[in-house]
């Protein structure tokens, strides 16, 4: 399982709404590199990316190795809620992350 952070923004004259789901994650943990505990995945949720938690880790030297990065953002001509965009965000996330005729592993 791939975690994603949800965010809406919304563009109050056109009534446009969009549903961003971002994902950062590390395509190979090293474990004899040493990893602050800000950083490390645990239960499949996102570490703290806030400002204070990313000059925590530039000071400590941790890198992004093997960084990948995926954000998808849904538009909608109205307002949609949130279990609307993440029904159609779930349906479309398999090809995104494994899409067909592409190597699996």
């Amino acid at each position: 399982m791939v975690p994603f952070r949800h965010t809406v923004f919304a563009q109050g004259d056109t009534g446009l709404v969009a549903h961003a789901f971002f994902s950062l994650q590390e395509d190979r943990l090293r474990p004899a590199e040493p990893r602050p505990n800000l950083i490390q995945l645990t239960n499949c949720q996102q570490p703290d990316w806030g400002y204070k938690s990313r000059i925590r880790a530039v000071s400590n030297g941790v890198r992004n190795l093997g960084q990948q990065v995926i954000e998808v953002v849904l538009v909608f001509a109205r307002d949609v809620d949130n279990a609307t965009a993440e029904k159609k965000f779930a349906e479309l996330a398999p090809e995104l992350i494994n899409p067909p005729n592409q190597p699996k592993g």
